[in-house]
C-alpha cells in the first residue's frame, strides 16, 4: 500500500479516531465525502462502459432512435404547454374585458330602473 490512504479508510478512522482533544474539521469530513463520490461516480462509469461495450451495434441505434423520438415528442409536449399558456392568457384578457363590460352593463340597468 503506498502513502496514501483511501477515502473509505480516511473515513473510518475519522469515526473510529477515540482522540477527543484533537479538533474534527468538518472540512476533512467533507473532502474525504467529496473522493468517495468520486470513487463511486468512476465505479459507474466503468460499468457503463462495460455495458456499452456488449452492446451490438443494432441495439444501440435502436435505443438511439427511442430517443431521439421521446425528444420529439417531449419537445411536442413542451410546445403544447406553451400554446395552452397563450389560450389561457387570452382567456385572463376576455374575461377581464367582459368583467368590464358587465359592470358598465349593470350601470346602465340601474339607470334604467331609475328613470
Amino acid at each position: 500500500m503506498t502513502g496514501e490512504s483511501t477515502a473509505s479508510d480516511r473515513l473510518r478512522r475519522f469515526a473510529t479516531d477515540d482522540r477527543i482533544d484533537e479538533p474534527r474539521g468538518s472540512v476533512e469530513l467533507e473532502q474525504v465525502q467529496t473522493q468517495q463520490q468520486v470513487n463511486q461516480y468512476a465505479a459507474l462509469s466503468v460499468q457503463r462502459l462495460r455495458l456499452i461495450s456488449r452492446v451490438s451495434p443494432q441495439e444501440l441505434e435502436f435505443q438511439e432512435t427511442l430517443i431521439a423520438e421521446r425528444e420529439a415528442e417531449i419537445r411536442d409536449i413542451e410546445t403544447g404547454i406553451h400554446e395552452l399558456n397563450d389560450i389561457f392568457r387570452d382567456l385572463g384578457t376576455i374575461v377581464e374585458q367582459q368583467g368590464g363590460l358587465i359592470g358598465e352593463f349593470s350601470v346602465a340597468l340601474c339607470f334604467v330602473r331609475s328613470d
